[in-house]
């Protein structure tokens, strides 16, 4: 999960990081697979998220661009990114810690897909990207 960081610095401050290894560029567009379906609940346990993990391609990429994230967050002062950094995008959520529920929802999903053939090459969806951009 994200950090809310907005109690840290001024919020407008932008951050782009790419592949090039110099900050503030972007680098050229790479795929990123979105393989598995999870659940994810934030630090406060006040909110759970169901999310779409990266566990194949553009995953390296995008752990490299963290790191990159890490280092000006820690020139600044601020918290680094999670150790074990878990790629995602959230696309549901709900106030509390409903891991249990939405995790017997995805067990069904699975039940439900096991006979389907996968059609999409091992990935749930994908996208190309250039980069990561955060705003703290």
């Amino acid at each position: 999960m994200g950090k809310n960081l907005s109690g840290y610095c001024d919020p407008r401050l932008t951050v782009a990081s790419g592949m090039s290894g110099d900050e503030g560029l972007k680098g050229d567009r790479y795929s990123v697979e979105f393989n598995k379906w999870n659940v994810f609940v934030n630090d406060e346990q006040t909110r759970s998220f169901l999310a779409l993990e990266v566990l194949g391609g553009g995953l390296s990429e995008i752990t490299k661009q963290i790191h990159i994230v890490d280092v000006i967050y820690r020139l600044h002062g601020l918290p680094e990114f999670y150790k074990n950094p878990r790629p995602h995008i959230s696309l549901l959520w709900g106030l509390g810690d409903t891991s249990d529920r939405l995790k017997q929802g995805l067990e069904e999903i699975d039940r439900c897909n096991k006979n389907a053939s996968p059609s999409c090459g091992g990935h749930i969806f994908s996208c190309k990207t250039s980069g990561i951009e955060c705003k703290i």
